[in-house]
């Protein structure tokens, strides 16, 4: 599944247009993912793409990944600045399977109110939300549980063969307890991701560190939340 494909049809953003070489999205708050412009053929105007953000009121905001470090350096040379590098986490759905899945992680059909205060506590907004709105294709909503308490949530989307999973938030004082794998293992479940379990179909992760310096992201291994094995598939800088 190619990789921006899948992003678009599972995080996609308000609107998108081409733009100097550019693929400009508009966020409307939704995030760095959906508010970034990335680097397509053909010519690399910056200056284009930077006035097609503004015309939107936003700042601009670039993805750049570990390939394209001409246009890094560019970017650097005007003056941009490195935010939240992040790396894609993938691994093949069967990996994602077995064990107890109970009733501790339950499958939504749209998000719960005791889902939102979560996501709203970790910073995960309504124009969040609004993006997981967007979303056309087959897609599923998980509330994870510590007891009879509500603290996880998260959100799965399919395209093509792969499942993505975005925003997945756990309560500060209930993380390392397991209900992230439990959440996890639980999507395998649901009835159009059972049909990935193929080793050749792929789920995907986001998974963002605090901002650092370039050199150490170089040579940063980023590690999986849940026991499974996973493989850094894309890895990206974001310069704004």
């Amino acid at each position: 599944m190619e990789f921006e494909a899948l992003l678009a049809a599972t995080w996609p953003a308000a609107e998108t247009v081409e733009a100097g070489g550019f693929l400009l999205r508009r966020g409307a708050g939704g995030g760095s993912r959906v508010s970034a412009a990335s680097r397509m053929a053909g010519s690399c105007d910056i200056a284009a793409a930077e006035a097609g953000l503004r015309a939107w009121g936003q700042r601009p905001l670039f993805r750049v990944g570990r390939d394209e470090a001409a246009l890094d350096e560019a970017l650097a040379a005007r003056g941009y600045t490195l935010k939240d590098p992040t790396a894609v986490l993938a691994a093949p759905v069967g990996a994602l399977t077995g064990g107890d899945i109970d009733e501790f992680a339950i499958l939504c059909d749209a998000p719960l109110a005791c889902m939102e205060a979560i996501w709203a506590a970790g910073g995960i907004g309504p124009a969040r939300l609004r993006v997981m709105e967007r979303v056309a294709v087959p897609r599923i909503w998980i509330l994870g549980r510590h007891g009879d308490r509500p603290v996880g949530a998260a959100f799965v989307a399919v395209q093509g063969g792969a499942a993505m999973l975005h925003a997945l938030e756990i309560g500060r004082a209930y993380r390392r307890a397991g209900v992230a794998r439990r959440m996890t293992r639980a999507a395998t479940t649901s009835k159009w991701v059972v049909f990935l379990k193929s080793s050749a179909w792929r789920s995907w992760e986001f998974s963002s560190s605090s901002e650092r310096r370039r050199d150490s992201l170089r040579r940063r291994t980023p590690s999986s939340s849940c026991t499974v094995s996973s493989s850094v598939s894309r890895a990206f800088e974001w310069r704004v």
